[in-house]
This record gives C-alpha cells, structure tokens and sequence, in this order.
C-alpha cells in the first residue's frame, strides 16, 4: 500500500502507473511489473468490508468504496499484459448514490438514478465483455 497507508492515496499512485503503461505500450512492461501492478490493483480488496467500504485509514474518506476504483481495475485488465485480475469485487456492492447530471454549461438538472453494473467510461473503453 501507499506510503500513507490510505486506499485513497495508493489508487493515485495506480493511475499515475497506468498512465504511464498507456504511454509507453503493453512491448515495455516485463512480466514482474505486470504482476506487480495486478496485485497493487487488487490488494485493497482484501481490505474491503462487506458493505464494500474502505478502511478510512490514515487520513482517509470513510466513505469511499471499493466500486470508486473500478475504473483503475477495467483499465488494468486491458493495458497490463498477462491479465487476471477478477472484476467482480469492485462491482460487488457498486456504490449506490447518484451522480448529478449536467446539462451543458447550464446548472444541474437533477440526479441520476443510482448507477449499477459496470458504469464506468473505463468500462466502456478499457473492460473487458465480462467479469470474471
């Protein structure tokens, strides 16, 4: 984990890391960083409660679940060579608050219904068809 010892603060450090994966292409990863990305991506799911929750360690949001790093695990399953990492997890007890809608430059138009499922861009642009 983080040098912090926060969820939060090691999925920046994962972004930061996919980014990097997307710039330089899956021919530059060795099989050692791969697995070592994988497991860095699902690490906090073992620490999850079974409402889905995060540890709110360090200085840590108390209300940060899981499904909020979705997108970092539908990103790795496609950029990160060698993929086995299983999806199911992050959307186990997916996150049930709605977004707010936007239109345009205009103000708020209400909420969304709660999202379910893979809702995610990285779903729709990295994920695989199926979750494991």
């Amino acid at each position: 984990m983080w040098w912090e010892i926060n969820p939060n603060y090691h999925y920046y450090t994962v972004q930061a890391l996919l980014c990097w994966v997307e710039a330089v292409g899956q021919q530059a990863i060795t099989d050692a960083m791969a697995e070592t990305l994988q497991r860095a991506v699902v690490a906090p799911t073992q620490l999850a409660y079974s409402d889905g929750l995060l540890p709110a360690y360090g200085d840590g949001w108390t209300d940060v679940r899981l499904a909020t790093f979705a997108p970092h695990a539908e990103a790795t399953s496609r950029l990160v060579p060698g993929n086995t990492i299983d999806l199911a997890p992050f959307y186990d007890r997916a996150d049930e608050q709605p977004i707010q809608l936007w239109g345009g430059a205009t103000s708020p138009v209400g909420p969304s219904p709660a999202l379910a499922g893979r809702a995610s861009i990285a779903a729709l642009i990295f994920g695989p068809d199926r979750c494991q």
